[in-house]
């Protein structure tokens, strides 16, 4: 199952440089070893910590690698600590619901880049398209079809690619 959770900037961050290897949660739904948690960077609303808040583009995808639930170790019962793994975006195949997914919310990240980090991101399409020749491209994201359907994930080369 796919879980897709917002994250506050610092725990994120951790999670992406591969400081944070676990996820400490809200019980309220039912995860599992082998789920698939897609972790969205989320800004709150400095007033109110409580509203919609900002989600600036930036994620990461992880497998769940071993739960403890509360009620054990003096874990609060309405807890769950979930260890994880990162997932390598590249990775994901295109025509999986996660791959389609992944498609969408590059496209979000894309759209909320400035032209010298859409730039870089095209460029890091571009070369891995080289490196991985045999990967399925996706179908492109609307700034891809121009361009010939590039439609390689686009984002900026930094932590949150996880090679």
């Amino acid at each position: 199952m796919i879980h897709e959770l917002k994250t506050w900037p610092g725990p994120f961050v951790a999670c992406a440089d591969g400081l944070k290897r676990f996820e400490i949660r809200r019980a309220d739904r039912r995860y599992a070893i082998g789920d698939t948690l897609v972790l969205r960077e989320w800004v709150p609303t400095p007033d109110d910590p409580t509203s919609e808040g900002i989600y600036p583009g930036s994620f990461g995808v992880f497998a769940v690698t071993y739960i403890c639930e509360g009620g054990a170790s003096r874990i609060p019962r309405d807890l769950v600590v979930m260890s994880i793994t990162a997932i390598p975006i590249f990775a994901v195949p295109a025509k999986t619901n996660l791959g389609k997914r992944i498609k969408v919310l590059c496209a979000e990240a894309l759209e909320k880049m400035d032209p010298e980090q859409r730039k870089q991101a095209h460029g890091r399409a571009a070369q891995l398209a080289v490196e991985r020749p045999d990967e399925e491209p996706c179908d492109g994201c609307p700034s891809c079809k121009p361009a010939g359907g590039l439609g390689r994930p686009h984002l900026p080369p930094s932590r949150f690619e996880f090679n």
